[in-house]
């Protein structure tokens, strides 16, 4: 019998669709169901997706209000309270999705608003659920660290992706329930992502990627790359991405009189970034812990970066350090350092044999413990065992 997983998304984030389709080459087959119902036109066809109607609505709240009355009221207001009513609406939902189509077990990306439903409908349909814990959803000063041990206690398993991830949690006061926690890398897809010939600029070409928000440290990278032209002006700068911080940052290329050196490109296609990886001659990310206690776990366009056989500069923030082992792998320069980071990259510019060494390792360190169907074999068994014990 195949064994059948439900998703749980929040948004239809492609690194994780990535996950999905490698959990699916091993023999699973995975239903996507993504809490924001107005991106479901996102999710590519080549995915089991099930759009909501009305009808489909009233006869999941029928199947289980004949079934459990009481505690199916209980529930939905319980969940209401935390979620609201539109998304308690869809945990209902997928309930009932999971119970139609046979579902042997439930996990949820991110330990935030997707594992609160998660856990609903592991009570109203007694399938077993796990999670992913990622990044905010743990470090956020905002986090309720109770509701998230109960979470932890509930679940068969959580996954979480760095050894740094598995040690925050056991600082937390009085946490428990460790041997539950497995620390499983991010995988990138290193068929896709690798090196390829293209042809070469004649400046010295830094790239960066990402959602344009605080905690990437893109101001950071701006500051950096204006001590950089003090010492060397054959360079230029494309940044990858969109977000709310689009604006700050047109206005301190301005103001830092880099409006000749510096592209904000927007947002690309997930499938054609790898192109823009191998333009670059070092690809950068200057993350940063933010005021609210917000930060990266272990970016996966670093990942992807040095999948693609390019040299990296970040910083020492949360797992990071374990994807870049300093002087080995890549480079760590200390968080919000300008003057740190201009030297790095002038460093990578001055000593291409140290550029050269940098990619080659970075590549063969992805290769052997990012790579993503070595993730998705990990989660096969995980998610198997869990069914085995379950039952």
């Amino acid at each position: 019998m195949q064994l059948k997983v439900a998703y749980i998304l929040e948004e239809p984030a492609s690194w994780i669709f990535t996950e999905i389709k490698a959990v699916e080459n091993t023999g699973i087959r995975v239903l996507v169901c993504l809490s924001n119902w107005k991106r479901e036109h996102e999710v590519n066809d080549e995915f089991w997706l099930e759009k909501a109607s009305l009808i489909k609505y009233l006869m999941a709240f029928w199947l289980f209000f004949k079934q459990y009355k009481f505690n199916l009221v209980v529930e939905l207001l319980n969940t209401r309270d935390k979620i609201g009513t539109r998304l308690c609406l869809r945990m209902l939902y997928f309930s009932y999705l999971v119970l139609v189509h046979k579902i042997n077990h439930i996990h949820a990306h991110f330990a935030a608003t997707a594992t609160t439903i998660a856990l609903g409908m592991h009570k109203l349909t007694n399938i077993p659920y796990s999670f992913s814990i990622h990044a905010y959803d743990i470090f956020k000063n905002c986090v309720d660290v109770k509701e998230l041990k109960s979470k932890i206690a509930s679940a068969s398993f959580v996954r979480t992706v760095s050894q740094f991830h598995y040690d925050y949690l056991r600082s937390l006061n009085g946490f428990y329930n460790l041997p539950k926690i497995k620390i499983i890398n991010y995988g990138v897809d290193v068929a896709h992502f690798k090196p390829i010939t293209l042809p070469r600029s004649k400046k010295y070409t830094i790239l960066s990627a990402g959602n344009l928000v605080p905690k990437k440290g893109f101001p950071v990278l701006l500051e950096a790359c204006a001590e950089l032209r003090k010492v060397m002006n054959n360079w230029h700068l494309i940044i990858v991405g969109n977000g709310p911080l689009r604006g700050e940052l047109e206005m301190k290329i301005s103001r830092l009189q880099l409006n000749d050196k510096v592209e904000l490109m927007g947002k690309v296609p997930h499938a054609d970034l790898n192109v823009f990886y191998n333009m670059c001659d070092v690809f950068v990310l200057a993350c940063i812990v933010t005021e609210d206690g917000d930060r990266d776990g272990i970016p996966n366009v670093l990942i992807e970066a040095m999948a693609a056989g390019k040299p990296v500069i970040s910083t020492n923030v949360a797992g990071i350090p374990e994807l870049i082992i300093d002087g080995e792998t890549g480079l760590l320069v200390p968080q919000k350092d300008p003057q740190a980071l201009a030297e790095a990259l002038y460093s990578l510019f001055l000593n291409e044999k140290l550029a050269r060494k940098l990619a080659k390792k970075g590549r063969e360190h992805v290769l052997n413990n990012f790579n993503i169907n070595y993730t998705a074999e990990k989660l096969n068994f995980l998610y198997r065992q869990t069914c085995y014990e379950y039952n």
